[in-house]
């Protein structure tokens, strides 16, 4: 199996990756309308997260999605919707990206952060 691709976090001047999760409210695409595609074997979920942490607040930093310009407007290919009034970038990979998105997540519970591979 692919190890997947995984959320990261940038905690106290590093970036980790997201390898536990206890708790709610972090991102979820489908709660904005957005409906990622899966692009390859290591993203199965179609999109990954950055946050950040700053002054014990969790925010959503950039979000990079799969994206199908089909699905949107049929036979007429289009744009990504916006996210937060933020337009995304293509990212020549069947993919986009919504960077500098600076949004605060009403996250409330613990998240285990590690760094290197994980094969777990």
């Amino acid at each position: 199996m692919t190890a997947q691709i995984p959320d990261r976090v940038f905690y106290d001047d590093e970036i980790f990756d997201l390898c536990g999760v206890k708790g709610g409210g972090l991102f979820d695409p489908y709660a904005h309308g957005l409906d990622p595609m899966s692009v390859n074997t290591a993203c199965h979920r179609g999109y990954a997260c950055t946050y950040k942490v700053e002054n014990s607040t969790l925010y959503l930093d950039c979000v990079e999605m799969g994206f199908d310009r089909e699905r949107l407007d049929g036979d007429e290919p289009g744009p990504p919707p916006s996210l937060f009034g933020i337009a995304p970038r293509f990212d020549g990979n069947l993919g986009c990206i919504y960077s500098n998105l600076d949004r605060p997540m009403s996250y409330s519970g613990g998240l285990m952060l590690g760094h290197d591979f994980i094969v777990e």
